[in-house]
């Protein structure tokens, strides 16, 4: 990619056009075109239809996340097209080259094709500067695409990816509260006066008091259905980390402000050494998590990991997903409310489970 010059380029955004409501412009993409257009290429955002069409580019240039996105044949059996990204080979795909990764986004390359973005789920394509500023985790969850990582180090600055005419900045950050430096980076972000917000989220359980005080004093993107709010995204992925999760959600609580939203994504789905009976520890720890979010104005998101297909709770997962979803958007109400409201047999629940209540 590196020695292309003078070419005629189609760019194609695997996502975008088989995810459906797809929401997120693909980063590695707008590098690639701006390192293309200093080379002299002619660079398109273009559609599977365009290849081999009445224009003839020289190459193609295909580019997914989800591993689940639909990709036409043709894709692996043209010379003419190059195809890469965590959709197609996950924590094995290729990292861009120095000089493309370091290269400012080229915002523009969506602008022909918001007629594809389902409407109302532009804004991260219009409006925010997006980047990494740290990469790495300490972690090494095996459901994660960074389990192979050890450490978080540096990636670049904020001035390598901020666009001043944007009004919002969305960090990529695979876990920034691991990073050695956390508060310099946040300071930085602060400075900017621009509302930022970490689209993978921030470990909660890495926080502490000195650190929330800190995040008190920003700006935070959180956009909901109705209107915009302050939001911080975190993960409640274990339900052994029960205790540091508590012990944070009533410093955080003393800290801010109950106009502030705090989501927490919510793993299931994925099988742990511990459990005896994968079935029902697994929707016993979904129900607890759930439980201790609501009790203290967390609002959970679910995230259902491959083994919900075929689980032997994946109807009343389902239904749980779509609950905590709404509540996500709309605040106070119960899973007994909304099952009857939604015309839902309620008899498939336990009286325990119906107790669920979100209490803004």
């Amino acid at each position: 990619m590196l020695q292309i010059k003078n070419s005629n380029i189609g760019l194609i955004d695997n996502d975008l056009i088989y995810r459906k409501n797809h929401n997120f412009p693909n980063l590695a993409l707008m590098k690639i075109s701006a390192y293309l257009k200093k080379n002299n290429n002619n660079v398109e955002l273009i559609s599977f239809d365009a290849i081999g069409g009445l224009f003839d580019y020289d190459f193609y240039i295909v580019s997914k996340v989800f591993s689940d996105t639909y990709t036409p044949e043709i894709v692996f059996n043209s010379d003419k097209i190059i195809y890469g990204g965590s959709g197609f080979f996950y924590d094995k795909a290729e990292n861009l080259p120095d000089e493309i990764e370091h290269t400012m986004p080229d915002y523009n390359l969506y602008k022909n094709a918001y007629n594809l973005i389902t409407k109302g789920k532009d804004h991260f394509f219009k409006n925010h500067s997006i980047g990494f500023m740290t990469r790495g985790c300490i972690r090494k969850c095996e459901f994660c695409i960074n389990k192979n990582y050890s450490k978080v180090y540096k990636h670049s600055d904020l001035y390598e990816f901020l666009d001043n005419e944007k009004p919002y900045i969305t960090l990529l950050d695979d876990n920034i509260t691991a990073y050695k430096n956390f508060n310099e980076i946040i300071i930085q972000l602060r400075d900017t006066g621009k509302p930022f917000t970490f689209k993978q989220g921030m470990d909660f359980r890495l926080l502490n008091k000195e650190r929330m005080e800190l995040l008190n004093t920003c700006k935070m993107y959180g956009k909901t259905d109705k209107n915009t709010l302050r939001t911080f995204y975190f993960a409640f992925d274990n339900y052994s980390d029960k205790e540091v999760i508590e012990k944070n959600l009533i410093i955080w609580n003393d800290i801010f402000p109950r106009t502030t939203m705090k989501v927490f994504y919510v793993l299931c789905g994925f099988k742990r050494e511990r459990y005896s009976d994968f079935y029902e520890d697994d929707y016993f720890e979904l129900i607890e998590r759930i439980r201790i979010l609501f009790r203290y104005k967390a609002k959970p998101y679910i995230m259902r990991y491959n083994l919900c297909i075929g689980h032997k709770y994946e109807y009343k997962i389902s239904i749980l997903s779509q609950f905590c979803n709404y509540i996500l958007r709309l605040g106070n109400n119960s899973l007994e409310k909304y099952l009857i409201a939604n015309k839902i047999n309620i008899d498939i629940f336990t009286k325990d489970e119906l107790k669920l209540e979100y209490k803004y």
